[in-house]
């Protein structure tokens, strides 16, 4: 049994915190935004995994190089670094995006049965 950082940490978010926090932060960027110019969560959902993976790219292209450059990688061996690098980022996306959808989810339950148990509410009483 032993301590196995994998699993105690599989998505690497505490590991790699600081991909984690920069994920986090760029979600929480195009939530700001995107209040008043969503009509549902599903292009919340697209706009947030849209802006994660363009970002994830640049920061994955960015650290291939830097691997490549610095440690004197082979190209192939430094995208393998760098994919385990920043999983974090698309990993707290993914958390994100999840969290999202169960809010938002929630939110049209109660609304529907807030909705239903209205009229019920406002009907007169029946002696």
């Amino acid at each position: 049994m032993g301590d196995d950082p994998l699993r105690r940490d599989p998505w690497g978010l505490v590991s790699g915190s600081e991909g984690a926090i920069t994920g986090t932060v760029v979600c929480a960027a195009v939530i700001a935004y995107g209040v008043g110019h969503f009509d549902s969560t599903a292009q919340l959902s697209l706009a947030i995994v849209a802006t994660v993976g363009v970002y994830w790219l640049a920061h994955l292209h960015a650290v291939t190089i830097s691997s490549s450059l610095t440690h004197g990688h082979h190209p192939v061996q430094a995208l393998r670094h760098a994919l385990v690098e920043t999983a974090p980022v698309a990993a707290a996306s993914i958390l994100v995006v999840e969290e999202t959808i169960k809010f938002f989810l929630r939110r049209r339950q109660s609304d529907t049965a807030a909705s239903l148990s209205a009229p019920v509410a406002a009907a007169p009483a029946v002696a």
